[in-house]
């Protein structure tokens, strides 16, 4: 499977009228409070928007300030009814371009292969439902710092 998305990113995020091959794939990374510091929460997605953001902006007939997203056609828009309309959706762009497009792809494998749960490439059967899988890789700092 890695070459089919090597190959993939070396394309580029989207080829005109084909599906989309990642999704939002958020990252989250937390350390717990201890007694001298504060507990620390990052979690972003590695698209510019995530998928339910569009969602909300385009049930409220409002577009992005930016191109969020390319169409089915691989043109950059700021319009969410390309992800919502139509028998071709358009795909959301990455955070930081290709350094983005590096996260997608680990954070899509991350939580896809080591769940069991796959991927959203065309081949993963879906049934019309959506994947959202989750990985969750916890380290317990007292092994380091009893």
């Amino acid at each position: 499977m890695l070459p089919y998305y090597v190959g993939f990113i070396r394309d580029g995020i989207m080829h005109p009228n084909t599906p989309a091959r990642f999704g939002t794939n958020p990252i989250c990374i937390a350390f717990p409070k201890s007694e001298r510091n504060a507990a620390f929460v990052l979690d972003f997605a590695t698209s510019i928007v995530a998928l339910g953001k569009t969602r909300v902006a385009y049930l409220a007939g409002k577009t992005f300030d930016e191109d969020v997203m390319l169409d089915s056609h691989g043109q950059s828009t700021n319009d969410p009814r390309v992800m919502w309309e139509g028998d071709t959706h358009g795909v959301l762009k990455p955070i930081a371009k290709h350094k983005g497009g590096g996260l997608i792809l680990a954070a899509e494998m991350l939580a896809g292969l080591l769940s069991g749960g796959g991927t959203i490439q065309p081949e993963n059967d879906r049934l019309g439902a959506i994947v959202n899988n989750m990985t969750t890789i916890v380290v317990d700092p007292s092994v380091w710092y009893p």
